[in-house]
This record gives C-alpha cells, structure tokens and sequence, in this order.
C-alpha cells in the first residue's frame, strides 16, 4: 500500500513538474514573442522620429541636363522651404565625386523661409550618361540626397 501511494505521489510530482516545464516554455516563446514586438514598435518610432525631422522641403530632388557638351560647367539650383517650427542649418553638403560643386546657405533658415542649394557639375573627364548625388546634412538627424544627371557628349 506504501509503495502505491509513493508511486501515485511520484507519478503526481512528475506531471505537474512536466507541465510547468511546458508553461515556462511557453512564457520564455510569449517574452521572445514580446520582445520582438517592442524592438519593432521601438524601430518604428525611430523611423516617425527621424521622418518628422525632416523639415526641409525640397521642390525637386532630381535635375536631369540632358546632354551635355563635354568640359561643360551646368549648375542648377535646388530650391526647398523650412517646413518645421525650428530654424534649420545646413552644416555641409557632401557630393559623389569632385565633379559637382555644392553651394548652400550658411546662415540659419527659419520657419517657412525659402533658400536654395545650388550643385555645378563639370562635364570635362565624363562621357556618357553620370548621375552624381549630393547629400544634404543640416542640425537634425535627417539627410536628404540631391542628384543630378545627364548624358556628357
């Protein structure tokens, strides 16, 4: 009779033990599971943060020249607008390649004011159709890439 309640007891010990192994499976799954949804919930508010930031507006970012005689200077100027509520500063545009030029306002531009980027690009080495990109860093975390095209004859 002892052994049979000592094998009823173990036998008890044992599915019991069995299943809070299962739960605590389970739980660690529901963590991973949560946690997974946090760093997503959390990439997506950086990514709002960062789009919010962007407080530039630009008329166009793309200027295509068409063709272009080689050893050509064309320029062309990239308009944009402050849309956000602080003033903005462009600390450097930064192009592909020394054939483009870049020039941009040094001065803060305030809310609702308009100024322009102007990009010169020099055709003499080039042949063919380029694409040069030029990316606009101001004193927020948003960047802005500029390019500029065309076919060099």
């Amino acid at each position: 009779m002892k052994r049979n309640y000592l094998l009823i007891a173990t036998c008890f010990v044992l599915a019991f033990s069995c299943k809070s192994e299962k739960k605590s499976e389970v739980s660690d799954e529901e963590v991973v599971r949560q946690e997974n949804l946090n760093e997503f919930e959390q990439d997506s508010t950086q990514i709002d943060s960062i789009q919010k930031q962007k407080v530039l507006k630009f008329d166009a970012l793309v200027h295509d020249f068409g063709a272009v005689k080689k050893g050509d200077k064309v320029k062309t100027y990239f308009k944009f607008t402050n849309v956000g509520e602080k003033p903005i500063t462009i600390n450097y545009v930064q192009t592909s390649c020394g054939c483009t030029a870049p020039q941009y306002p040094k001065e803060p531009i305030l809310p609702n004011a308009s100024d322009s980027i102007l990009l010169e690009y020099n055709s003499a080495g080039n042949e063919g159709i380029v694409e040069k990109k030029a990316t606009v860093y101001t004193n927020t975390d948003a960047t802005e890439i500029l390019t500029i095209k065309g076919k060099v004859n």
